[in-house]
């Protein structure tokens, strides 16, 4: 799946990532996502509940999980660059993320 441009998954994702961007100090380590469901909600919209890991110098120093809804919009692949890139041509437009612990 790929974020649909021009959405409100687009902007959402944006601030996200130039967040991490501006954090004083940047981030270190790695992160481990473990995705323990997904569930259909309604015709376009799944939930999905997953588990982060994070890591320091190969150290387990938090674990968070989260639950998301993400509505999705299927369009049909057209050209091969498509097949390529999103070859289901699964667009999602938008999602809510709640932390749960």
């Amino acid at each position: 799946a790929m974020v649909a441009a021009g959405s409100p998954a687009a902007t959402k994702a944006t601030a996200f990532y130039q967040s991490l961007v501006e954090e004083p100090g940047g981030r270190h380590g790695s992160v481990d996502c473990k995705v323990n469901a997904v569930l259909p909600m309604a015709k376009n919209s799944w939930q999905v509940d997953w588990a982060e890991h994070r890591y320091e110098s190969g150290n387990l120093v938090q674990t968070k999980t989260f639950k998301a809804v993400v509505t999705v919009d299927i369009e049909p692949t057209r050209s091969l660059s498509q097949v390529l890139q999103n070859p289901l041509g699964i667009y999602v437009v938008d999602f809510h993320i709640t932390e749960i612990g």
